[in-house]
């Protein structure tokens, strides 16, 4: 299904802006994604072996939070007398013995890009096959020494009963000296993938779902299946009397009868892939490509996950309404969150069919009143319960696949089809078509956006706008991307900032100032960038690109500086704003995806002023009094030449606007301040914002009202 608009527009929140320091990022506990190579357990600690490094948890998966940021990332882990070692994919080994606070460098492994390494650890004494060579360390991976492999490198290791158990494309193989030397046991002519050994009973997988297992310590075999869909066994793992199977592509699969038979425990997992097992007390944990973790309680039990911070799900589209984070994926609907991250809920109620099939959602908007949701394969949605429930907005529509989506408060907008804009009321939800003047050299719709005084369309022609919500359009290319350029760039983004326009395109960011009359290249900082999606908070615009991470402008697009400290993927998808964070959906090496957030005043973003550098002497705002407050309030300040005194709910949406008061109801005090008095009577219980702007300089305060 041709996908122009991969990376969707964002609906922004406006909320209030001056600027300070900056800091670090943190990840969330959001909808993400990530492979996890190897999983292994010490006490009470899980560590993940990911394409970003190492993960760590000490709650039982429910958060997990970055110990080790590795070139190459983690591919294999082992756990030697509590000092964790780590196999990165382009670097060697490291090792702790700090819980992945701190790490040191095992010289002795010489970096190179590994495709494969397994381990296998007892007591002091660790193995290594690490692709084709082998390494033996006595002294818990301080010192290393090579070793000559046996005549097929192997595949995995396992210990049991103080030998050394291999598997290898010659069979099942056993070493009583840490692996110096290695004696083929009985079953052979095998390929073995996976094995446990746990006293005389020997299990082994191999490709296309064949097990083979010995009660006998080898000296015999059976052959047993898991599942019926031909998929490799990636993994197994010993747990009490049970055995687990992971495989390449079916799932998971559980045994009580030494191998003999097997039971899928796939009620959420056919599919997957499975690539580890560990335990902590009588949960087992299942690492997964590009689905994060899982665990179950005990046996028999549905899988479910338990980190959304390496759940896998692509994340396409952000947006933000009534004080909550809503993020728009393939394969878990949408997903939101109220408490800055912490917790995400899905929300596709009214989405999935009676199959289970949960349409990917490429697109979000919100118009203040609905949610809107843009799918691939079923219309458009909406909500009227902050995305609790769904409902199919379908009537009118020639066709499925949206490609883009904005929403003004009476009427919603769609791409669909190759060249076709759809309008629809908010009231009736019965769409016709809005653009006929965008058809022929306008084909594609490659975005839309609530922005200016109007709605825009980026199309495969250029720039068009309505100023009428969608009754006539008109062309807006004038200096797009030049004055004299025929080609028209791709568009990946399209915003609204105050009363500017900006698009970011295959050929950077452009600017329009006079709600797209004429436009001009804003593109210092970003070049060699390719952009995926914009944002932006009253003046500051941020940029996510698709290997470059996050930039932004403070200074109306003339330049762009990144602001990636700490953020670990730098692939982004798509950016939001809400409660004072922003957020970057990000895309890592897996296939799954990666929320992260940053409060805005790590950037300077902040609602009370701090930096004294950037007002004029001659502003001045004051903290209102009294506050808290219940009906009214009054504010200070001092300005010449003020443009306008505004006040904001939470969500950055205008409340009152007191500008006309600064002349007809305020007074000069003889210290030359003036004071305007707010009546909020009518507002309910809450976080506002009050922002006074005079000429380029701006100031704001915060107020809370108490009902």
């Amino acid at each position: 299904m041709k996908k122009a608009l991969q990376y969707s527009f964002i609906f922004i929140l406006f909320l209030i802006a001056v600027h300070c320091s900056y800091a670090d990022w943190s990840v969330t506990n959001g909808p993400s994604g990530g492979t996890i190579h190897s999983i292994v357990a010490n006490g009470t600690n899980l560590y993940a072996a990911t394409d970003a490094g190492v993960f760590r948890s000490t709650n039982q998966g429910q958060s997990w939070f970055i110990v080790s940021v590795m070139p190459g990332g983690a591919i294999s882990l082992v756990i030697s007398n509590n000092t964790i070692i780590a196999a990165s994919g382009t670097a060697g080994f490291f090792r702790s013995s700090d819980n992945g606070g701190t790490w040191q460098s095992d010289s002795a492994i010489v970096g190179g890009v590994y495709s494969t390494v397994a381990f296998a650890a007892d007591g002091q004494n660790i193995t290594a096959q690490v692709d084709s060579k082998e390494y033996i360390s006595a002294d818990g991976g301080v010192g290393w020494t090579y070793y000559t492999p046996a005549a097929y490198p192997m595949n995995v290791f396992t210990v049991s009963g103080g030998n050394l158990y291999g598997g290898n494309e010659f069979g099942v193989n056993v070493s009583t000296d840490h692996g110096v030397t290695w004696t083929t046991i009985q079953l052979t002519a095998k390929t073995v993938l996976s094995l446990v050994v746990n006293g005389n009973v020997i299990i082994a997988g191999m490709d296309s779902s064949a097990i083979n297992y010995s009660t006998n310590g080898g000296k015999t075999w059976e052959a047993s299946r898991v599942g019926t869909r031909g998929k490799d066994v990636t993994t197994l793992y010993q747990f009490g009397m049970y055995v687990f199977a992971g495989t390449r592509g079916d799932g998971i699969f559980v045994t009580s009868t030494n191998g003999a038979t097997w039971s899928s425990e796939n009620s959420s997992m056919s599919g997957t892939e499975v690539l580890s097992f560990a335990s902590v007390g009588t949960q087992v944990f299942a690492g997964l490509n590009g689905y994060g973790v899982v665990v179950t309680p005990d046996t028999n039990k549905t899988w479910s996950g338990v980190n959304t911070i390496l759940n896998g799900m692509a994340i396409n589209s952000l947006t933000a309404n009534n004080g909550g984070v809503y993020a728009g994926t393939t394969g878990g609907g949408v997903q939101r969150t109220n408490d800055n991250g912490v917790t995400w809920t899905s929300g596709y109620g009214g989405m999935q069919d009676t199959n289970g099939y949960i349409p990917p959602v490429n697109v979000l908007a919100d118009s203040g009143v609905m949610l809107y949701a843009g799918t691939a394969t079923r219309g458009v949605y909406y909500s009227s319960n902050n995305g609790v429930g769904w409902h199919a907005v379908g009537k009118g529509l020639p066709g499925m696949d949206i490609q883009a989506i904005a929403a003004k408060s009476s009427y919603v907008f769609a791409a669909v089809a190759e060249n076709n804009v759809y309008r629809a009321s908010n009231t009736t939800f019965t769409w016709s078509q809005s653009n006929t003047e965008l058809g022929g050299d306008f084909p594609f719709i490659y975005a839309l956006a609530d922005a200016g005084n109007g709605v825009f369309a980026a199309t495969a022609g250029g720039m068009m706008m309505t100023s009428d919500n969608g009754g006539s359009w008109s062309i807006v290319n004038n200096g797009f991307p030049c004055a004299t350029c025929v080609t028209k760039p791709v568009t990946h983004a399209l915003i609204g900032s105050g009363t500017d326009v900006y698009i970011a395109t295959d050929s950077g960011v452009f600017r329009s100032t006079d709600n797209g009359t004429s436009w001009f290249l804003a593109n210092s900082g970003l070049e060699g960038q390719i952009l995926t999606s914009m944002t932006s908070v009253a003046g500051d615009v941020f940029v996510g690109t698709a290997s470059g991470g996050v930039f932004l402008s403070s200074d109306n697009g003339a330049t762009w500086t990144a602001t990636n400290t700490g953020l670990i993927d730098m692939s982004v998808t798509a950016l939001g704003i809400s409660n004072g964070y922003l957020y970057a959906a990000a895309q890592g090496m897996n296939s799954g995806s990666a929320m992260w957030q940053r409060a805005l005043a790590d950037f300077g973003i902040v609602g009370v002023q701090e930096s004294k550098n950037t007002i004029p002497t001659e502003l001045s705002l004051a903290q209102n009094y009294p506050n808290p407050f219940s009906s009214t309030t009054t504010i200070s300040f001092t300005a010449d030449n003020v443009s306008s005194l505004k006040v904001y709910d939470a969500l950055g949406r205008q409340v009152a606007d007191l500008t006309n008061q600064v002349s007809r109801m305020g007074h000069i005090s003889p210290t030359g301040s003036r004071t305007v008095e707010f009546d909020a009577s009518a507002l309910p219980t809450g976080m506002y914002y009050y922002r006074l702007a005079a000429g380029k300089f701006s100031q704001c305060g915060k107020m809370e009202i108490i009902q």
